[in-house]
């Protein structure tokens, strides 16, 4: 018996230690206490169907990454950089705002900003305006607002077709579709030469519609939008624009001269002076436009020109200048349309704005496109008046006359 009690002690000695150093153990271990996140799964689900608990607050968070400065700064520099390559794009461009690609500024936007990307994109153009009031990070500052407007309205340029449909357009409509009201978001100052994108298009869709002489001022409500901005940037684009699109009128003294060929007598010829004409300024340009629907007297040039024979007119010489001689304003060239019976007689051409390739592609291709649908006489250079000139005189002395024959 003594031995079956030693037996049984040593037994219950071994137990108790074992179980004191599995309680040692549980005690120091380093996963004692420690509490089970929520399933990551469950989190997402969450988000995605978009019902939170009554008792939560329904918060839309930029996703965490995207709340990483750097993050932003790589989005904001390579929006900058494709905004940049684009805006060389179009000033190279025979055919501006045609031959670019949105492409790469999609993927982009969808890259760095899908979730935003896919909610604005469903603006229209005309509604990209809107754009001041986007509710966006705030860790976006202006400029980079900005940007971001600037690519939507390079991408909905092309996606809706902007250029063909802004043609049809009446006057009125064209004039309430222009939103620069973006321009707050830069303070209303231009620092970096891409930002006048939006002024660049708009001046190329305005010459395309514009008349090149007109006897009032067509761009006013242009002018409204522009002048609020300011031009800081090496270019000046905008200010060039402008002046380009600057309209004025000033009242000048004129003589005017003109001889008529008489085959069997002598010559008929009649001069006018000190005839107060209405110049006007406009692309440069400097010009009056006949007949003088305000003061009938100053056709009678016109009229006596007409009266001077009954058959055909041979007009052999014809001079309008500037009474001033400190001012020399001659006869350049005189614009007709034979349909038409206002012409226009050019005193001043436009010839300062070839320092700005833009400008000056999209202006020569106006002139062109003018010059298709008008007769054109040329008195810039003297050493060119021979018979073709003349020719070209009398045909437009028959023109006159055809259509003074009321």
């Amino acid at each position: 018996m003594l031995k079956n009690k030693e037996i049984r002690d040593n037994v219950l000695l071994i137990s108790m230690a074992i179980i004191t150093i599995a309680f040692l153990v549980y005690l120091f271990s380093p996963f004692q206490g420690e509490e089970k996140e929520p399933p990551i799964k469950d989190n997402i689900s969450t988000q995605q169907t978009g019902q939170p608990s009554q008792n939560s607050p329904r918060i839309i968070e930029v996703p965490r990454e995207d709340n990483n400065p750097d993050q932003f700064s790589l989005f904001s520099k390579e929006l900058e950089r494709e905004l940049v390559d684009i805006y060389l794009t179009i000033l190279s461009s025979p055919t501006p705002f045609e031959t670019y690609s949105p492409e790469k500024l999609k993927s982009i936007l969808e890259n760095h900003q899908g979730q935003l990307f896919s909610k604005y994109i469903k603006f229209s153009f005309i509604d990209l305006g809107q754009i001041v009031n986007f509710d966006l990070p705030p860790e976006f500052n202006g400029e980079t607002r900005f940007n971001i407007y600037l690519a939507l309205f390079l991408i909905k340029i092309k996606e809706e077709l902007i250029i063909p449909h802004f043609k049809e357009f009446t006057q009125a409509e064209f004039e309430s579709r222009i939103p620069l009201t973006t321009y707050s978001l830069l303070d209303n100052q231009l620092e970096k030469d891409y930002h006048v994108i939006p002024f660049l298009f708009y001046f190329k869709l305005l010459l395309d519609r514009i008349d090149l002489f007109p006897t009032h001022d067509i761009t006013v409500y242009f002018h409204e939008k522009a002048n609020a901005v300011i031009d800081l940037t090496y270019n000046k684009h905008l200010n060039k624009i402008k002046e380009l699109l600057s309209f004025s009128t000033e009242g000048n003294r004129f003589k005017i001269y003109w001889k008529e060929a008489d085959g069997i007598g002598p010559d008929d010829t009649k001069a006018f002076s000190n005839i107060n004409l209405t110049t006007f300024h406009f692309l440069k340009q400097c010009y009056l436009v006949f007949p003088d629907g305000d003061n009938p007297g100053n056709n009678q040039w016109i009229d006596d020109l007409c009266s001077a024979d009954s058959g055909d007119i041979e007009l052999v010489e014809l001079q309008i200048q500037k009474e001033d001689p400190g001012r020399a304003l001659k006869i350049s060239r005189i614009y007709y349309n034979p349909l038409n019976s206002q012409f226009v007689v050019v005193l001043n051409e436009s010839k300062s704005i070839e320092d700005n390739i833009f400008i000056n592609r999209l202006w020569v291709k106006k002139l062109r496109e003018f010059q298709k649908n008008y007769r054109v006489i040329d008195f810039s250079d003297s050493s060119k008046q021979d018979e073709s000139f003349r020719n070209i005189l009398k045909n437009f002395g028959n023109y006159l006359k055809k259509n003074w024959a009321d």
